[in-house]
């Protein structure tokens, strides 16, 4: 986890064979404050028009979650598999467009930030550590003045204090 989270470092590995006005770096959290410009930042990117709209700018999936139970969110899921199988796959769709099939999933699901307990401190401080320079190395290749995370927040107060 830790190496994956160096995204300096894998962008800087992309930079020795592809030049930096080749590659377009988006943030997450840049996507989900301001899905329409991002996508248009995008489109412009690689050259389509600015004003096209995507049905699917907005539209959250494959998030992360942790069911209720396990059982019941086999059954919802069997339940479309079986009524695909016998050729109810209309009906499916239906059900899916409607919202009944996500209104039923989101019953069965808890909030991960509800489950998973906060870091401890001491966790914090060693991950601010290891991730400063690589924060800042990010936001330098972005060209940007700040990240919109608490880690850039401690990482340039450490840079002003260094």
């Amino acid at each position: 986890y830790l190496e994956q989270s160096r995204y300096a470092k894998h962008i800087d590995r992309w930079l020795e064979f592809f030049p930096k006005e080749r590659m377009l770096i988006v943030l997450q959290e840049d996507i989900r404050a301001d899905p329409q410009t991002q996508a248009r930042c995008v489109y412009e990117f690689l050259g389509i028009g600015t004003e096209h709209v995507s049905d699917f700018v907005g539209h959250r999936a494959n998030e992360s979650y942790l069911p209720k139970s396990r059982g019941r969110e086999r059954l919802i899921r069997s339940a479309g598999v079986f009524t695909r199988r016998i050729g109810l796959g209309g009906l499916d769709r239906l059900l899916r467009r409607t919202g009944l099939v996500s209104a039923i999933h989101r019953k069965n699901r808890l909030e991960i930030r509800d489950v998973v307990p906060p870091l401890r401190d001491e966790t914090r401080m060693q991950l601010d550590e290891i991730f400063a320079d690589d924060t800042l190395r990010l936001a330098a290749i972005m060209e940007r003045e700040s990240l919109p995370w608490k880690t850039w927040e401690r990482a340039a107060a450490r840079r002003v204090t260094r």
